[in-house]
């Protein structure tokens, strides 16, 4: 009988244990979600600009675990003026992104059309950006500053996020033979 109760004790305290352990979960899943939902307010609202984009990547590619991009644009601001913006997945860890840059180097058909000897040298010139995130109609999305750039069809363009002190972080996407307006 004794052993009876012994083991009754014993099955309650591990049915307490777990039903607290579970509740504990629950109670961990709403915290980030909470925290996702006021980190996502703020993000700063940008005005939408894909319709007047060149798309030239649209899939889903994912550079490292939590870090997916699923299409990146290229926006011409003027006569050889551009901005890139990089369309973020929805399950994306946004803090891990955030404490990243972004670059985005280019291989011209043409390297001479560089403006500067250093470009036409390298036979390439990257553009880096911060990775703030901002919010296109409920999308996320990393946008570029304005860049000048003279050549407008690349062999190839490389893209890979970055710790400026650790260097490329995860893997590298190419993109083959673009033309941008």
């Amino acid at each position: 009988m004794k052993k009876i109760i012994l083991i009754f004790a014993v099955v309650m305290v591990f049915v307490a244990c777990k039903k607290s352990q579970t509740n504990k979960d629950i109670e961990e899943t709403q915290n980030v979600e909470n925290r996702n939902l006021e980190k996502e307010e703020e993000y700063t609202k940008i005005e939408n600009t894909y319709d007047e984009m060149k798309i030239i990547f649209s899939g889903e590619f994912s550079f490292a675990d939590e870090i997916i991009v699923d299409e990146i644009g290229v926006l011409k601001m003027g006569d050889d003026t551009y901005k890139i913006a990089y369309f973020l997945n929805d399950s994306c860890n946004f803090n891990k992104i955030e404490e990243l840059n972004i670059a985005f180097r280019v291989y011209p058909k043409n390297p001479e059309l560089f403006a500067k000897e250093f470009g036409q040298n390298n036979k390439a010139k990257t553009f880096a950006a911060v990775s703030n995130i901002s919010v296109m109609d409920d999308i996320k999305v990393i946008v570029s500053n304005e860049f000048k750039i003279s050549p407008k069809e690349f062999k190839s363009i490389k893209v890979y996020f970055y710790d400026p002190k650790a260097g490329v972080s995860g893997r590298m996407m190419t993109i083959l033979d673009v033309k941008i307006p």
